[in-house]
């Protein structure tokens, strides 16, 4: 059995921003850079992108990254993935990595620390590792598309969410650089994922929009690793103009 693969679930219907997968940034597309930047990775046997959409499907193969169509039934990138894995890849690996698609900041370095983390785990609870990273900036802690997190001691989740967390009752000592964003990567062990794609969508989970509340509403734990690379998600034409002006003469 191979270690792990990593999977990059796109689609082409964005609310906020149409036809998101294919915008050009500096010369290439949004997924071209997600997969680029994921496919640096040193513990990962492979990199594969999995859509409903032909479009993204012939931009992938154009620059001779694999791609996977699944059903366009399916209602999240974890369920695409998830079908990816049961369908195509067997009991091939044992690590899925989950790579989002509005992320082309990805560098190899973070999918092999959430791999390393993993495979060093010994709670067999922890089913999965995901990142963090520290706010740096007011305005990004009160995003609410950038998603904060809060862990034990332990660096178990306890709780993600769109808005600021904890709440800061002394103003006094509040520092931005003391919350967390989360980063959507995750890695899971293999028979967990397939396990929680037949989970119905919690909750939490709808009521905040994030996949990862399912894990913690049904009890497991997610181990919360720290990276200092810098990334940022895609979203809208507001975090497009951003990436442009940060990024200019980006290869």
């Amino acid at each position: 059995m191979k270690e792990s693969v990593i999977i990059i679930p796109s689609r082409i219907g964005s609310t906020r921003l149409a036809r998101k997968p294919l915008i050009n940034l500096g010369g290439k597309t949004l997924i071209r850079r997600v997969h680029e930047g994921a496919a640096e990775a040193k513990l990962a046997d492979k990199v594969i992108v999995a859509t409903d959409d032909e479009e993204i499907e012939k931009e992938v193969l154009s620059f001779g990254g694999e791609v996977v169509l699944s059903p366009k039934s399916l209602k999240t990138g974890t369920d695409r993935v998830a079908w990816v894995v049961k369908h195509k890849l067997g009991e091939n690996y044992r690590f899925i990595v989950n790579v989002q698609g509005d992320e082309p900041m990805v560098k190899g370095e973070m999918i092999d620390l959430l791999v390393e983390g993993l495979a060093k785990e010994k709670d067999e609870d922890v089913v999965m590792t995901t990142l963090k990273t520290k706010f740096e900036q007011l305005p990004d802690l009160k995003n609410p598309s950038m998603v904060k997190v809060i862990c034990d001691k332990f660096d178990h989740a306890i709780y993600f969410s769109r808005n600021v967390i904890p709440y800061a009752q002394d103003m006094k000592n509040f520092s931005v650089a003391k919350y967390f964003k989360h980063l959507g990567y995750y890695c899971y062990r293999r028979e967990f994922l397939l396990q929680m794609s037949r989970w119905e969508q919690t909750f939490l989970e709808k009521s905040e929009m994030l996949e990862q509340l399912r894990i913690l509403e049904n009890g497991y734990k997610i181990k919360v690793l720290e990276t200092n690379f810098p990334t940022m998600e895609i979203n809208d034409e507001k975090d497009l103009l951003e990436f442009s002006k940060k990024f200019q003469g980006l290869n």
